[in-house]
């Protein structure tokens, strides 16, 4: 361990008898959170998807090109590293919200949202006034391989791709016409 930590606001939870933590993550320090992963492990030592840069181009222009109203759901990860949670007080749901403290030599790994933290990254470069936004953070704490591997497999199983119907019908955006 360094000495040195990540010290992020949290609301703590619990999730099949496990603590979990959500954060609003600023946008400007999320690639610094969530460094890009190795691209050429075997899969069965990775815990998440290949990237698709040809996916990234459209999400960065939809954040881009809407400013004012983009939306994205919140990116879920896992730490492989000891953290600690400091509640901001002992009385109801002051336990439930606090500090939680996070070794930088810890290992953070997106599980869910790595093409959102690819184009907000891209974003950033196009407006950087983007950076004093926020995203949802949720992260799982003390996961080994094996875990982070489930939970990543548990997270993508049940997606449904929006029908194309469903898409014309709610797209109120010139570029989904």
């Amino acid at each position: 361990m360094t000495g040195f930590e990540y010290v992020l606001p949290v609301i703590r939870g619990i999730q099949a008898e496990q603590e979990y933590y959500v954060s609003m993550c600023p946008l400007g320090i999320l690639p610094k959170l969530f460094p890009l992963p190795i691209q050429n492990i075997d899969p069965e030592k990775r815990t998440q998807r290949q990237i698709n840069k040809g996916r990234l181009p459209k999400m960065t222009n939809y954040i881009v090109d809407n400013p004012q109203d983009y939306v994205f759901s919140a990116i879920t990860a896992t730490i492989d590293a000891d953290t600690t949670f400091k509640p901001l007080g002992e009385v109801a749901e002051e336990r439930k919200l606090g500090r939680l403290r996070i070794p930088m030599d810890g290992n953070l790994m997106i599980h869910d949202g790595l093409h959102r933290r690819l184009a907000l990254e891209m974003a950033l470069r196009k407006n950087p006034q983007l950076r004093h936004e926020t995203i949802p953070l949720i992260l799982y704490i003390n996961t080994r391989l094996e875990r982070s591997q489930q939970i990543f497999c548990d997270l993508n199983r049940w997606g449904v791709r929006l029908s194309s119907t469903l898409t014309l019908l709610y797209d109120h955006r010139e570029i989904g016409k």
